[in-house]
């Protein structure tokens, strides 16, 4: 996906080392590389809100997700696989998380984000970010326990 107010990245990442670049819209010039994913990988960069100050921005980043007694059972079709029918399974829903780097090209000084709780409201304090001279890093990581980051970058200019 990839439109003005939303980018994404959604599907198995089949080579993790070649990122994914951002050319146009939200991040233009940043990229995302997902590291040691072996499933599906989602990662979406949406624009939350925008005012003359600051752009907020919502990270969504998962791996794998199922719950805990799901049915996967082979398809006709071989390598394929398919839910058993009415066995999706129970509580709780397990998520993989994911490792990721995201490159902003904007100075540190302009990025703020913070990991997310369910309901939305940042759980500690900011994050640590890498100064990369002309761009910040910021990494993803499973230890953060989430699945939501909030992003704020100040306007240049």
């Amino acid at each position: 996906v990839d439109a003005d107010n939303i980018q994404a990245l959604i599907g198995y990442i089949e080579d993790p080392q070649n990122p994914f670049e951002f050319d146009h819209g939200l991040l233009d010039g940043g990229s995302i590389e997902v590291i040691n994913i072996e499933s599906t990988a989602i990662i979406a960069v949406i624009l939350k809100e925008s005012t003359p100050e600051n752009n907020t921005y919502l990270i969504i980043a998962t791996g794998k997700i199922e719950n805990e007694d799901l049915d996967i059972i082979p398809a006709p079709l071989e390598g394929w696989y398919m839910l058993g029918p009415n066995e999706w399974g129970s509580d709780p829903i397990w998520v993989e998380g994911l490792e990721a780097y995201i490159t902003i090209p904007l100075p540190p000084s302009n990025i703020q984000w913070y990991a997310l709780d369910p309901q939305g409201y940042r759980v500690a304090d900011q994050l640590p970010k890498d100064d990369l001279g002309t761009a910040c890093g910021l990494k993803l990581l499973p230890s953060h326990e989430t699945l939501w980051y909030e992003l704020v970058v100040a306007q240049v200019g």
